[in-house]
């Protein structure tokens, strides 16, 4: 996705968070530009992956019970449809090492907890375009 198509509502974005909070923090801050899914399990965005294509997603790391942030994102790079969606990993796990080796495990940005929605902003842009 170009980023002239940033500014134009078009994109789909899939928010993969268990906390409900930080889903409608990502809902607000992406309002003018996407329209977005949610998805409070991995189980659940892996499901909604297989059902839709995405422009991006925006996925935590560490979601509670189940299957965590890394083994979502190998899921999803499997399936045709959306292997090729680029994925950030959105976490609380913010060094530098922790950059290197998620971008290592296939995510296509980082996002640290906390952010200001001109960081997100930027995130999204630079994964994008």
């Amino acid at each position: 996705m170009k980023t002239e198509s940033f500014t134009e509502n078009t994109l789909r974005v899939l928010v993969v968070d268990d906390n409900e909070i930080n889903c409608d923090l990502l809902e607000i801050y992406l309002r003018k530009v996407a329209s977005t899914d949610i998805a409070y399990t991995g189980e659940t965005a892996v499901a909604k992956t297989r059902q839709e294509m995405y422009d991006l997603i925006l996925l935590d790391i560490r979601l509670g019970k189940g299957m965590d942030g890394v083994e979502v994102l190998q899921e999803i790079k499997v399936q045709e449809n959306n292997k090729h969606t680029p994925v950030i990993a959105v976490t609380a796990y913010a060094t530098e090492t922790d950059q290197g080796e998620f971008l290592a495990k296939g995510f296509n940005g980082f996002l640290p907890k906390p952010f200001t929605k001109q960081e997100l902003m930027d995130a999204i842009k630079m994964t994008i375009s």
